[in-house]
């Protein structure tokens, strides 16, 4: 019986390895996505080490600007955004914007959403809030 030797992707090779541990005894634990639910949205929680909650969002805003409310928010990947209100001096009350968000180990930190949105860098669970809202 001969051995056949074929190159596979990173993720074929993977489940095989994977497949040749179950077989041997042994067990696997592969790291698994989580869904997050903000106050108004839910996405996939980042896997970055910043962490997807209301008060690292905040902090990472206020980096960017003055806002009287984070409306909502959503992370994926090393990005996330954010949904704020900002003051504005009509009597109608606040501007809507939407701020990306980009992990930098344990905070996130503002980040120019035409540069990140254009380059495929934002992850497809939250392009089209981060990158196609105003």
């Amino acid at each position: 019986m001969g051995v056949r030797i074929e190159r596979v992707g990173a993720g074929a090779a993977l489940v095989l390895f994977s497949a040749a541990l179950v077989a041997c005894g042994a067990s696997t634990n592969a790291s698994h996505s989580t869904t997050t639910e903000s106050p108004a949205s839910s996405t996939t929680a980042a896997v970055a080490s910043a962490p997807c909650d209301s008060s690292a969002i905040d902090a990472g805003v206020s980096k960017y600007t003055r806002y009287t409310s984070i409306d909502s928010y959503g992370c994926s990947g090393d990005f996330a955004y954010a949904f704020v209100t900002v003051p504005a001096s009509t009597p109608s009350g606040g501007i809507s914007e939407t701020v990306l968000l980009m992990a930098s180990q344990d905070s996130w930190q503002p980040v120019n959403r035409a540069t990140y949105c254009a380059n495929g860098s934002v992850p497809a669970a939250i392009y089209h809030s981060a990158c196609e809202t105003s």
